[in-house]
């Protein structure tokens, strides 16, 4: 028996931030089963609430503000232990702790302001589907290209949720499949072509 399994980062869900309307943009058929898509392809809209964006923009707001405060917190920390690591004075732990610190904060940083920009391209997004005139929309898009293995069925105007990814897209280029293979068969693995297996206890073989 074997499974047929997605490398990491090779599968991403497309999953509405918050509940809303499925729209299409423009003149773009609704993505099925088998569809290729590129990586940033705009795949539908989500047409929220006027009372959720405003909601979840002040919340994004005021998680950039956070973010931005906690990082300038850990550069000021990762500055002082680095100068008292060069006098001896913090251990190499230490040092290395606080550039975790900063990284994670950067990227906490970063992300505040992805999902900041995202309410606020919402807020001046205009759809065009039908009753969509001038009411905002957000851009649900693929994170990689590959092909959708599942689209959830959802009609044009039906009311989604966060809950229940609208799309699932799949890159083919390198599949992991995980087989129990006797250890009387291995050596016939030898003769396997355009592919590559790993033995669990002799990595790389």
């Amino acid at each position: 028996p074997a499974m047929v399994a997605a490398r990491p980062g090779a599968l991403a869900q497309v999953t509405p931030p918050i509940a809303g309307r499925l729209l299409l943009p423009p003149g773009q058929p609704m993505p099925l089963l088998g569809d290729k898509v590129a990586a940033g392809q705009l795949l539908a809209l989500l047409q929220p609430s006027f009372s959720e964006v405003g909601a979840r923009m002040i919340e994004a707001e005021g998680e950039a503000v956070r973010a931005k405060l906690a990082l300038e917190q850990a550069e000021l920390a990762h500055r002082r232990i680095a100068q008292l690591a060069k006098a001896e004075a913090k251990s190499g732990r230490e040092l290395q702790e606080s550039e975790f610190a900063l990284k994670t904060a950067g990227a906490r940083y970063d992300a505040a302001q992805a999902l900041q920009s995202t309410y606020r391209r919402a807020s001046t997004h205009q759809g065009n589907q039908d009753g969509g005139v001038g009411q905002p929309a957000i851009e649900l898009r693929s994170p990689i290209a590959g092909i959708i293995t599942h689209q959830s069925g959802a009609a044009v105007g039906e009311y989604i949720t966060p809950e229940k990814a609208v799309f699932t897209v799949l890159d083919p280029a390198s599949i992991f499949i995980e087989a129990h293979v006797p250890e009387a068969n291995v050596t016939r693995l030898s003769a396997t072509k355009a592919a590559s297996y790993e033995v669990p206890g002799e990595t790389g073989q």
